[in-house]
């Protein structure tokens, strides 16, 4: 990945800026400030199974969503999500939120939110198409998962429909090579 660089989700005017890019810091983590507008329920619920996330507030409020548990973030305030524990976070007022992320280590997260967003924004949903998101989940086997769909499931059935999405023409997302350089 290149210099730092501002991505938006233009569905719901969701904003994310590299502050540290994977390339920056030699894989060891990867740094964004998301700016959320308000919306009911954030992200899909899901796990990263190799990586802790690290949550600080900036401005509003920021719920961190543990399914058993949430935590209330205030300006400020921050929480990690250990390593595979199903989360989801939004913000807590209409206000919307504005907040750090820190993922330990990078891995390939930079690649796969450019490229689902790239995806939502080709189609003007708030969602990216589905042939995408089996192709880039394919191309970063095991580093993502959503937690309301069995892992096992998700193993089989995305390189299936990455595989069906190619013979049909459907894949738009780059190549995990051409996006994530620094990866081997």
């Amino acid at each position: 990945m290149s210099a730092v660089e501002n991505i938006t989700l233009n569905t719901i005017n969701e904003t994310i800026f590299f502050s540290k890019t994977s390339d920056q810091t030699n894989g060891a983590y990867l740094e964004l400030i998301v700016t959320l507008p308000f919306i009911n329920t954030g992200p899909l619920l899901h796990l990263h199974p190799f990586q802790a996330k690290y949550f600080r507030c900036i401005e509003g409020e920021l719920i961190v969503d543990l399914v058993k548990n949430k935590v209330k973030l205030k300006p400020g305030e921050s929480y990690t999500v250990p390593l595979n524990i199903a989360h989801t976070c939004y913000p807590s007022s209409t206000s919307g939120a504005k907040f750090k992320i820190i993922y330990t280590p990078a891995l390939n997260f930079e690649y796969i939110v450019k490229e689902l967003f790239a995806s939502s924004n080709r189609r003007g949903a708030g969602h990216a198409s589905i042939f995408d998101v089996a192709y880039v989940f394919t191309q970063c086997r095991g580093e993502f998962f959503a937690a309301n769909y069995p892992i096992l499931l998700q193993k089989i059935a995305f390189p299936i429909l990455a595989m069906l999405g190619k013979l049909m023409g459907k894949i738009n997302a780059k190549k995990r090579e051409e996006s994530c350089k620094h990866i081997s």
